[in-house]
């Protein structure tokens, strides 16, 4: 807690589909290639914490816990 930058500030986005999300699913489908592509894009960006929003379900929550490269990202499920 005593950091001597002071505050820290860090990018959240507390709300983005899963390739697969039942209502917004974006991605072109629930396969590996696109989840391949959106580990990556995650990985690459400069958002350290991610909610991930699948409807009434986490599904693509815990296939991304699951499949996660690195452990460079932060995520949480968000319903």
């Amino acid at each position: 807690m005593n950091d001597p930058r002071g505050s820290v500030w860090s990018i959240w986005d507390l709300h983005i589909h899963t390739p697969g999300t039942k209502l917004s699913d974006n991605y072109g489908g629930n396969n590996e290639k696109n989840w391949n592509k959106f580990i990556q894009i995650l990985e690459d960006s400069k958002v350290s914490t991610f909610g991930i929003t699948d409807y009434f379900s986490i599904d693509g929550y815990k296939y991304l816990i699951n499949k996660k490269k690195h452990n460079n990202i932060s995520h949480f499920p968000h319903l």
